[in-house]
């Protein structure tokens, strides 16, 4: 003999079989009552959340509970109080019901009172606010059984409709099973005290059949509402989620655009852009521009391949990076094999010259160790001066800053027209470095564009 397992079928989907076969009433109204039916009494596999979301959900739906739990002991405490005085007037002629109300409010402003100071003092009501509130509930409820069990049979019009606030409230809070168990546990909380004191409940014309009708469905009312508002706070959880999980990919995303947008642009630069400004030139008085240039390089590009000569400018360029921002300088940018950085700007600096003097040693140093396609050693020519330039962002795409004027022209020249391995200055960044650099004379030379030129060649540091 073998066993086999008989697989598991949902209800919903057992009512659908029963339909298709035949076996139910296809009256489409009844239809719909039976699949409501079974889908309220099933679990809630539909809102499943993950292992990881489960507490994140019990800590919500606490922070909810203890919410309702404080609005309705304020309330409750503070009708207690506006009411209390009244209670004088309304019964004058039922010291009964006076008597009633006096135990009744006391109750209640005991228990209102006492949740919240527990609700907002303990932390551990807090984190079980659903049990804490439920307890609460049937403390209440036993309040109110005993006053009205004890008013006699002018109580007993009040039974059912006592515990049906408690009724409404208890499955916003719980789970599907203890939203049951807080159910039927107010509603004996009430009943058990009422009928201690008013035994007659039991027998006669009060205690009718139709009764017991009305508060089973009163009950059955309850939790299918309770069910729907927690679906309701789970479905809520889920969206408030969804917004949370969209919310760090937007800030995600809105930091990658910030670094590449720094990675193009100064942040003082940057900042200006993103206020709305359209052009942006200012001037600067003393500023440092330097180019460097990798010797050889139209030769070592028709020689090697296309790939080895890319991956070279970047492991060159990747080094000079590095020790620009080390040294506070401002890269401008790159044409072809050579490389542009300034000092100065966009903030002032009175140590421009000696940064870009302290870099420009360091890159030859740096760049000694590296080697080129062909396995030799690379070489860069460096040229540098200092004046005043414009600097600023034009154009409405593709847009960089960048600088112009004669002392950026003039830099380019002492690159081009200097010597290789050589960092060749201008006699006025000379002059600038006289009392923090070594500067050796190199003499006059024809500067194109510029005539006759006093140079210096940059030995080191003083």
């Amino acid at each position: 003999m073998s066993l086999t397992s008989t697989p598991v079928v949902a209800p919903a989907t057992l009512v659908d079989s029963a339909l298709t076969r035949g076996d139910v009433d296809p009256d489409p109204g009844a239809q719909a009552i039976l699949r409501t039916a079974f889908r309220l009494l099933k679990p809630d596999a539909a809102l499943a959340l993950a292992p990881g979301e489960r507490r994140g959900f019990d800590e919500y739906r606490a922070q909810i509970a203890t919410s309702f739990g404080m609005i309705m002991a304020s309330f409750l405490l503070v009708a207690t109080a506006v009411f209390w005085p009244t209670d004088a007037y309304i019964f004058a002629d039922y010291p009964d019901v006076i008597d009633a109300f006096r135990k009744w409010r006391t109750g209640i402003g005991v228990l209102s009172a006492l949740a919240l100071v527990q609700f907002r003092y303990v932390p551990v009501c807090r984190r079980h606010a659903a049990l804490t509130l439920s307890l609460f509930l049937c403390a209440g409820g036993a309040v109110c059984g005993h006053v009205l069990g004890s008013v006699g049979s002018g109580g007993a019009p009040f039974y059912p409709a006592s515990y049906m606030l408690p009724l409404a409230t208890v499955p916003i809070l719980i789970n599907p099973l203890r939203r049951t168990l807080a159910c039927v546990a107010v509603m004996l909380s009430f009943s058990v005290p009422f009928c201690a004191q008013f035994p007659e409940f039991l027998e006669g014309s009060y205690f009718a059949p139709a009764m017991l009708v009305f508060h089973v469905f009163t009950a059955g009312a309850s939790l299918i509402v309770g069910h729907a508002l927690f679906v309701l706070i789970r479905a809520n959880y889920a969206q408030r989620l969804l917004v949370e999980a969209q919310a760090r990919q937007l800030a995600r995303a809105r930091e990658q655009s910030e670094r590449l947008l720094l990675n193009i642009l100064p942040p003082t630069v940057a900042a200006q852009l993103k206020e709305g400004a359209e052009t942006i030139a200012d001037a600067h008085e003393e500023v440092s521009v330097m180019f460097i240039d990798i010797v050889g390089f139209t030769r070592l590009s028709r020689s090697s391949p296309p790939g080895a000569v890319v991956e070279m400018l970047n492991q060159v360029f990747s080094v000079f990076d590095t020790l620009v921002e080390r040294h506070g300088v401002e890269k401008i940018k790159t044409i072809g094999d050579a490389y542009m950085v300034a000092s100065g700007i966009p903030k002032a600096d009175p140590r421009h010259a000696a940064r870009i003097a302290d870099l420009a040693l360091d890159i030859r140093a740096r760049v000694a160790s590296l080697r080129d396609p062909l396995g030799e050693p690379v070489a860069v020519r460096i040229g540098a001066h200092t004046g005043p330039v414009v600097a600023g962002v034009i154009g409405r795409k593709k847009f960089i800053y960048d600088l112009w004027g004669d002392t950026v022209n003039t830099a380019s020249r002492m690159e081009s027209q200097g010597l290789p391995g050589e960092i060749q200055i201008t006699a006025e960044l000379a002059a600038e470095l006289a009392s923090t650099h070594c500067c050796e004379r190199r003499g006059v030379i024809m500067v194109k564009g510029k005539g006759e030129m006093e140079t210096f060649l940059l030995r080191g540091r003083r």
